[in-house]
């Protein structure tokens, strides 16, 4: 994004294990905002689907967290239970 001569950015790589109803998830994320205060340091996403009915019903489980000065910050954990209709 570019806004008012400043530029934000960012990327991501993400991997997934589909093992039967089992889906193990991975992801390294970095973003560059446009806020001076923020520590843009990569977040980290370790998670787990179980799909009931293919991808149409799961649960899902993420956990995510940034390591900033050797320690783990901004951590979230997340459960969801998707249903799709078509």
């Amino acid at each position: 994004a570019y806004l008012n001569h400043t530029h934000a950015d960012g990327y991501y790589f993400l991997a997934a294990l589909d093992v039967h109803k089992n889906q193990f998830v991975a992801s390294w994320n970095r973003y560059n905002d446009l806020i001076d205060s923020t520590k843009n340091k990569p977040v980290i996403h370790l998670g787990y689907n179980y799909l009931f009915d293919k991808n149409r019903v799961k649960l899902m489980a993420d956990n995510g967290f940034q390591i900033i000065d050797h320690k783990l910050a901004n951590g979230v954990f997340i459960l969801q239970f998707q249903l799709f209709f078509r």
